[in-house]
């Protein structure tokens, strides 16, 4: 059984704001190089890592995302308040009252102006407290990340952002007797509409890719027509905005479940863009599907999710590796 405790917390803990991977970025290559051996880094700041196999009956392309959203300083006042704008999708009056981490060690909390006529909170009435003279314009901050253990279940900022790069990098050394020549993806700058990841395998072609990702969750089953929910097992997705998965993906990926007996959910989410429709759209095109994790509130202070479904996505992936 993987120690998704450890594995999922130093992920949680590396510190990378879309545009500004460099933590999140060296904890992926340190955790591949025991792993897979060796990765590069592109000029886009992307993560790649291929595993070759003598003979293999195809090429498969895994990715998840590197980064997650921020805020980064852009004025600071003569007592230290610090204000600032979105890196990707932070909603505003998410932040009020909100600890976040700069990326030179500075903690600040986010606070707001009174509403102006009862006007919603919004980015221009948005400061982060933070002692005086500790950052400076430009400098980048993430919600801190608070990562925490209860059992099963996982609890941080940033696990909508993380969880599919932990289950690719346990990935990564479970690969044995698998038959085709795999090549792992952690993209840079997902949060801010997947800019980077259709760059680094441009030109290439694979027989199969799998998105790995994260999808918003009910608290409990029956909570919420339709949705899924924590402990459930992997989503294997079926759309999102940029993507309608194709019944031959679907179907692979729904034998191996079965085949293993593996728990699934399905899972359809509109309103997200991912790696996986970009890369859909790569040069010729490619046959692209997903593989989601439930996670309990996916935008806020706060998210959690439950370490089965950690499991049973790492062991769905290597069950639709050896199909």
């Amino acid at each position: 059984m993987t120690d998704w405790n450890r594995l999922t917390g130093g992920a949680s803990a590396a510190f990378g704001p879309a545009g500004f991977e460099t933590g999140i970025r060296r904890w992926v290559t340190d955790s591949l190089a025991s792993r897979i051996g060796g990765c590069d880094v592109d000029r886009n700041g992307n993560v790649i890592a291929r595993r070759s196999t003598p003979g293999a009956k195809g090429r498969v392309l895994l990715v998840a995302g590197l980064d997650e959203p921020g805020l980064m300083v852009t004025h600071v006042e003569e007592n230290g308040v610090a204000r600032v704008a979105p890196i990707g999708p932070l909603n505003a009056k998410h932040l009020v009252g909100v600890r976040v981490r700069f990326e030179g060690g500075a903690i600040g909390v986010v606070d707001a102006e009174h509403d102006i006529d009862g006007g919603a909170v919004d980015f221009a009435h948005l400061f982060v407290a933070v002692p005086a003279g500790t950052v400076r314009v430009g400098d980048t901050a993430v919600v801190d990340p608070q990562f925490e253990s209860a059992g099963q279940i996982l609890y941080a900022a940033n696990l909508p952002w993380r969880a599919g790069a932990a289950v690719l990098v346990a990935l990564a050394g479970e690969l044995a007797g698998c038959p085709y020549d795999v090549t792992f993806l952690f993209s840079a700058q997902r949060s801010v509409g997947a800019r980077a990841g259709r760059l680094a395998v441009f030109g290439e072609t694979f027989d199969r890719v799998l998105d790995i990702g994260t999808v918003a969750a009910a608290p409990a089953a029956g909570k919420r027509k339709g949705s899924v929910r924590p402990g459930g097992g992997p989503v294997i997705r079926a759309l999102d905005h940029s993507l309608i998965v194709r019944p031959e993906i679907k179907d692979w990926l729904i034998g191996a479940a079965r085949s293993r007996g593996i728990p699934y959910q399905m899972g359809v989410k509109p309103d997200e863009t991912s790696d996986g429709g970009i890369l859909a759209m790569t040069e010729g095109g490619l046959p692209v599907g997903g593989i989601d994790i439930p996670v309990y509130r996916t935008c806020g202070p706060m998210s959690y999710l439950h370490t089965s479904d950690l499991e049973q996505t790492l062991l769905l992936l290597k069950a639709a590796l050896e199909e």
